[in-house]
C-alpha cells in the first residue's frame, strides 16, 4: 500500500490503494485485431496494450484518462487487451506491458514500454 500511495502522489492521479481495483480506470471496448489498421490510419492515436491483471497498466490508463484525454480531444486512445488479442500483441512484439504505440495519420511514431508520464507521451507527438 505504501508503494501505491507513493505512485499516486508522484503521478498526481486518482487511484485507489487496493491493487485489485481498477485505479479508477474502466476501459471502453478493446480494439479487435480486425479493426486495428482502420482505427490507426488517420489522426493522432495512442494504442495502449494492457491486461486486467496488470497494475502498472491500470495506472497508465488512469494517467491517460485523467491527464491527456480531457485536454487533448484530438488524440484518440485505443485499448488492446493482450489476453484477448494475443495475435495482435505478438504482431507488434509486445513482451512487456503497459506498452503504448503512437501513430500520426497512420504513420508509426514510437513504441513506449512501461509506465510513461503524460508529458513524455505528448512530447512524442510534437
Amino acid at each position: 500500500e505504501a508503494v501505491m500511495e507513493t505512485h499516486r502522489r508522484m503521478l498526481d492521479i486518482q487511484i485507489p490503494l487496493d491493487v485489485d481495483e481498477t485505479y479508477g480506470y474502466t476501459p471502453t471496448a478493446d480494439l479487435p485485431e480486425a479493426e486495428y489498421n482502420e482505427a490507426i490510419k488517420s489522426g493522432t492515436v495512442i494504442v495502449d496494450f494492457w491486461a486486467t491483471w496488470c497494475g502498472p497498466c491500470k495506472m497508465q490508463g488512469a494517467l491517460i484518462d485523467q491527464k491527456i484525454v480531457p485536454d487533448h480531444p484530438e488524440i484518440e486512445v485505443l485499448k488492446v487487451n493482450v489476453d484477448e488479442e494475443p495475435g495482435l500483441a505478438a504482431k507488434f512484439g509486445i513482451m512487456s506491458i503497459p506498452t503504448l504505440i503512437l501513430y500520426k495519420d497512420g504513420k508509426f511514431i514510437e513504441q513506449l514500454v512501461g509506465l510513461t508520464k503524460p508529458d513524455e507521451i505528448l512530447a512524442r507527438f510534437a
